[in-house]
C-alpha cells in the first residue's frame, strides 16, 4: 500500500457495487474466492481505478483442499466516483462443456435531489457461447422518496432470454450478488422483467424495517427460467409476459450498541399457477447477529 495505491495478491473476495459481488450470495461469499491479483488506484480522492485479474476457486467439503480452476477466469477494470460507476469485465470458461467467452460493460448512476434518491443500473454482454454468439443486457431503477422517518418509491428491472436450448440472448449475472429477486425463490436474472414496490421506515432510532415487493413477468415465451448455476428453474414455452410469481421481503434490524445489532430477513414467494411446479409457495427465514470492529 501507498498513499494512493494499493495492490492485493493471493486468495481473495472482490466486490463491484451492489450487484457486481464475485460470490454466490452475501452470507457465504467466503466460500466464493478468487486466486489473483487486485489493484487500486486513488486519483484526487474523488475517482477510484481498480483493475483485477484471477482465477475462481472451486469449494470442496474440507477446509483447506480447495484449489482455483484454471479453466475459470475473470479480468476486469472499473471506475468510480461517488455517483457513477463504470465497469467492464471478461470471462472466460474454457472447459469443453460450456466454452464460453463473455464481455460485460455495465454503468451504475445513483443521484440525490432533495428528498427523492435513485439508482439506474444497465449492464450490456456480448460473447461467444458453445460457437454461438451472445448478446444479452440487463436494467435496473430504484428509487426512494424521503418523507418523515419513510421512504417509499418504486423498483423495475428487465433481463433478456434467448430461446430455448440457445445461449443467443441470455443476460449471464456473473457473479452478480444473489438472490436477486427473493431470498426464497432464487432466479437469475434471464429472461425476467419485474414491477415492485419498496418502504422503509425508521419506527426507532435503534430499530427499522424494510419491505420490498415485487411481481416477476416473463419476457420470452421460448426462453428459460434459471437457478443459479444455471440450473433449469422453470420450463420454457409459457406465455409471453406471463406472470411468474409474486415476492415479499420483509427487513428489520434492531441496534443494541454501536457495534451489536441484530437482523431479520423474512421472504415469501407465491409462483403462478402457470409455472407447473409441485411446490408453488415458498417461505425462507434468516436471522443474523452482527458484531462491528
Amino acid at each position: 500500500t501507498s498513499p494512493n495505491h494499493a495492490i492485493k495478491l493471493g486468495r481473495q473476495v472482490w466486490s463491484v457495487a451492489d450487484q457486481r459481488l464475485l460470490g454466490k450470495r452475501e452470507g457465504t461469499n467466503v466460500r466464493r474466492r478468487f486466486d489473483g491479483v487486485m489493484y487500486q488506484n486513488n486519483v484526487l480522492n474523488q475517482l477510484q481505478i481498480n483493475a483485477y485479474h484471477g482465477y475462481a476457486v472451486a469449494s470442496k467439503t474440507g477446509v483447506f483442499d480447495d484449489k482455483h480452476l484454471s479453466s475459470e477466469r475473470i479480468t476486469g477494470v472499473y471506475f468510480s466516483t461517488a455517483e457513477l460507476l463504470l465497469h467492464s469485465m471478461w470471462y472466460r470458461d474454457t472447459t469443453a462443456e460450456n466454452n464460453e467467452s463473455r464481455h460485460t460493460i455495465e454503468a451504475q448512476y445513483r443521484k440525490k435531489l432533495g428528498h427523492f434518491s435513485s439508482t439506474f443500473h444497465v449492464a450490456h454482454q456480448t460473447g461467444i457461447v458453445k460457437s454461438e454468439h451472445t448478446k444479452a443486457w440487463f436494467a435496473q431503477f430504484s428509487g426512494l422518496y424521503s418523507f418523515a422517518n419513510l421512504k417509499f418509491g418504486p423498483t423495475l428491472s428487465y433481463a433478456t432470454g434467448g430461446e430455448a436450448g440457445h445461449e443467443d440472448g441470455y443476460f449471464r449475472s456473473l457473479y452478480a450478488k444473489a438472490p436477486y429477486y427473493s431470498e426464497a425463490g432464487i432466479f437469475s436474472t434471464t429472461n425476467i422483467k419485474h414491477i415492485g414496490a419498496k418502504l422503509q421506515a425508521q419506527l426507532t432510532d435503534k430499530f427499522d424495517i424494510s419491505l420490498d415487493m415485487r411481481r416477476l413477468f416473463r419476457v420470452n415465451e421460448q426462453g428459460d427460467i434459471f437457478g443459479p448455476g444455471r440450473s433449469l428453474f422453470i420450463a420454457n414455452e409459457q406465455l409471453k409476459g406471463a406472470k411468474i410469481a409474486d415476492t415479499y421481503s420483509l427487513t428489520t434490524q434492531y441496534l443494541y450498541t454501536k457495534k451489536i445489532s441484530f437482523e431479520l430477513i423474512t421472504s415469501y414467494i407465491n409462483m403462478s399457477n402457470r409455472a407447473n411446479l409441485e411446490k408453488d409457495q415458498s417461505f425462507f427465514v434468516e436471522a443474523m447477529l452482527h458484531f462491528a470492529y
